[in-house]
């Protein structure tokens, strides 16, 4: 192999690399189905550290997600981020909005841009009706 084809097969690789690297983690998909929420992530989710909720009009309720394929997760490692309601909090009946955090394991937020604007997450929401 002559050095001009190492160099030239050492670029594809280092732009393939930086492809990569770019490639931005993004929140797809949020859904409430069941008693369970669902956030869905694409991208570099390796890096994920944390999936959090926290109820816009009481914001002292947080809602830790997981994708571990326990409580409620179905699938280990699957991108799909879920949390699964197995107790009566006592609220009233109503519409209310979980504002999602992303947390990568540097501890940055992955921010969504129609949410950027929330205050306890900027990630997405999730609208939960509670009927009686």
């Amino acid at each position: 192999m002559k050095v001009r084809d190492c160099f030239g097969l050492f670029s594809v690789i280092f732009l393939l690399l930086i492809s990569c690297a770019r490639e931005p983690l993004t929140v797809t998909q949020t859904e409430y189905r069941n008693q369970k929420m669902f956030v869905t992530l694409e991208g570099p989710t390796q890096k994920v550290d944390q999936v959090v909720a926290t109820v816009r009009e009481f914001p002292s309720y947080t809602f830790t997600f997981r994708d571990n394929g326990q409580q409620g997760d179905a699938t280990a490692g699957d991108d799909v981020w879920t949390y699964e309601f197995t107790e009566d909090y006592g609220a009233e009946p109503g519409l209310y909005h979980m504002e999602i955090s992303v947390k990568t394991d540097n501890g940055e937020e992955v921010v969504t841009e129609e949410f950027a604007q929330q205050q306890y997450g900027k990630s997405g929401t999730i609208e939960v009706p509670l009927s009686e």
